[in-house]
């Protein structure tokens, strides 16, 4: 479960997320949206770790990991983050970006990505030698390959065509299924967020509007 209790956070005099709360259960997706601008990277960021709230505290399976001036570690958190952009690392293989903050670098969960995402021709490929969507499924499978128990994910098949879309929700919606954690899917794409799930939740000016 992923709880978010009265969350704020500004950027100088910006406030991107405004007394955010949230819950999403074990088991349970939703698809949070609204214009560019609203606070929905802010929202996962805040989530994942990567940014400390202002006020308010961030709950992960009923244990606090975040609340003003403390933060548990992002890789302590069991939560897998896939950005809008797939920010491989230039200097590393596919294999090698995906094996990255793995403990066993030969780990079954990397063999089976590799698989499900059709990568295994693709492992020994650099970034610069990748497609915008080889790269997004490599992006994917870093994440999965780390079997979080909760995801989130940030506008991950933006400019792919309809065939990739569709294949790599059925991939995200397989591992979230397995998981049993929660799923919150950052999307603009109508199509994207009725697959994913009833439960749409809009953004604007850093508040969430039932």
């Amino acid at each position: 479960m992923i709880e978010l209790r009265q969350v704020s956070k500004s950027y100088g005099p910006v406030g991107a997320a405004r007394d955010v709360t949230l819950t999403v259960a074990d088991g349970q997706a939703i698809v949070l949206f609204g214009p560019s601008g609203c606070g929905k990277t802010t929202v996962l960021r805040l989530i994942a770790g990567l940014e400390a709230p202002d006020c308010g505290e961030v709950l992960i399976d009923g244990e606090v990991a975040s609340r003003p001036g403390w933060l548990k570690a992002p890789r302590e958190r069991k939560v897998g983050f896939v950005f809008q952009t797939p920010a491989l690392w230039p200097h590393m293989t596919v294999a090698e970006n995906i094996r990255f903050g793995l403990k066993d670098r030969k780990s079954e969960a990397f063999e089976q990505v590799l698989g499900v995402l059709d990568l295994v021709g693709l492992k020994n490929r650099f970034p610069d030698e990748l497609s915008g969507g080889e790269a997004r499924r490599v992006a994917l499978a870093r994440t999965l390959a780390a079997r979080p128990r909760h995801l989130l994910l940030d506008e991950p098949l933006s400019n792919l065509d309809l065939d990739s879309r569709e294949s790599l929700l059925r991939v995200i919606l397989q591992a979230h299924h397995e998981s049993g954690g929660a799923l919150i899917y950052v999307t603009h794409d109508t199509d994207e967020s009725e697959a994913i799930s009833p439960k749409r939740i809009r953004m604007q000016n850093g508040r969430l509007l039932q």
